[in-house]
């Protein structure tokens, strides 16, 4: 599937809401994923990196996304493994213009799970199974997993307190 068909793909399943999985094959499937995340979030979105990965945290879509969703009245809540990519300068910007503290997480912590997501409010996740690549499976309508992933970054932001 070609890039536009897969936005378009994409765009139409947050539309309706469907309970059903997208896969993110690669880079540019992320980058999608995430920026249109962020246009259709209403209230939350938490995310879980492994290090804000400038590969997809600087594209100007993403970044201008993100400050879309906060200029909302959106809230952005950032759980990082490590530090943040140092190419990653539009997106440190963006989070100390709008006060957003990343929670580092351990590395005791981080050994207790290999995965990284992304939800959007109660209804959407992105989940990575590796934080090492950018293969993830996507659901816009399954509340109960989404549910069962904010459960889990609320957990890990709650541990590191």
């Amino acid at each position: 599937m070609n890039i536009k068909k897969y936005e378009n793909k994409v765009i139409e399943c947050l539309n309706a809401q469907q309970d059903d999985i997208i896969l993110n094959s690669d880079i540019n499937h992320a980058g999608i994923l995430i920026k249109q995340i962020f246009l259709n979030a209403v209230h939350t979105v938490n995310l879980l990196s492994n290090k804000l990965d400038a590969q997809l945290y600087e594209r100007v879509e993403i970044i201008n996304a993100i400050r879309s969703f906060l200029n909302r009245g959106g809230k952005l809540n950032v759980a990082i493994e490590g530090d943040i990519d140092k190419k990653s300068t539009n997106m440190q910007k963006l989070l100390a213009e709008y006060k957003i503290q990343p929670t580092v997480v351990p590395g005791w912590l981080k050994k207790q799970y290999e995965y990284n997501f992304l939800t959007m409010d109660d209804t959407g996740y992105r989940f990575e199974g590796s934080r090492e690549e950018h293969k993830a499976s996507v659901n816009f309508g399954d509340k109960n997993q989404t549910e069962k992933l904010n459960a889990i970054f609320n957990k890990i932001v709650e541990l590191v307190k």
